[in-house]
């Protein structure tokens, strides 16, 4: 069954299921990042025995390779996958997150001498769904009113996403441990996942359609 939803009113933006599942699953996402990054090089000196200055290092060097390997290998597996499936935007950036959390949950608690290698199989899936996340975003919305979609989306990511998440974390740390309120950022990718997955039924079609009902 289709049915058409209005994507080229600034209205229609907040009854377009495309763009409300891919920004609030790019937020929770966005949560989960804004804690890693900010805390990650203190995890490492506490529970992987790096030196402050090298855990900063470290976390940087991954950052930069899973950045860009991430980005284009994600843009790539996205590009081929549009041929058949116009949810692969959403699909993809699922899986993307999917696959973080095991990865996750090593980095988190599992030995201290997999938690480095495990680290850099997180980043390069985190970073996976860069380019087709925010592909799924700017698709969602014809032309007329992609700019203000965008600043609804940037608002959204950052009010929602990485503002407070640091704070959170180190709050529910000062309570617990590092290792807890790192935890939390799973949860979070939980939910980004499920928002994610249940988005590609949103999708809209490549020919510029009407999307799946």
């Amino acid at each position: 069954m289709k049915t058409n939803v209005n994507r080229d009113t600034v209205a229609g933006l907040f009854k377009n299921g495309a763009f409300l599942t891919a920004t609030f699953g790019l937020a929770t996402l966005t949560f989960a990042m804004g804690g890693i990054s900010n805390w990650m090089p203190t995890f490492l000196h506490r529970f992987a025995g790096l030196s402050v200055s090298s855990a900063g290092t470290m976390v940087g060097a991954i950052t930069v390779v899973d950045g860009i390997a991430g980005t284009l290998v994600g843009g790539w597996i996205a590009q081929r996958w549009l041929r058949t499936n116009d949810r692969a935007l959403y699909l993809l950036s699922f899986w993307s997150v999917a696959l973080t959390l095991p990865c996750g949950i090593v980095v988190f608690f599992g030995p201290h001498s997999w938690t480095i290698p495990a680290l850099f199989v997180t980043e390069f899936f985190l970073f996976l769904n860069t380019g087709p996340l925010n592909a799924a975003i700017v698709n969602s919305v014809s032309a007329p009113v992609r700019a203000t979609a965008i600043s609804i989306n940037l608002f959204c990511i950052h009010a929602f996403g990485d503002t407070f998440s640091p704070t959170i974390i180190g709050a529910i740390s000062d309570r617990t441990n590092l290792r807890i309120g790192l935890g939390v950022t799973l949860i979070f990718l939980v939910i980004s996942a499920i928002i994610l997955l249940a988005g590609s039924r949103f999708a809209p079609p490549l020919d510029g359609g009407t999307a799946p009902a």
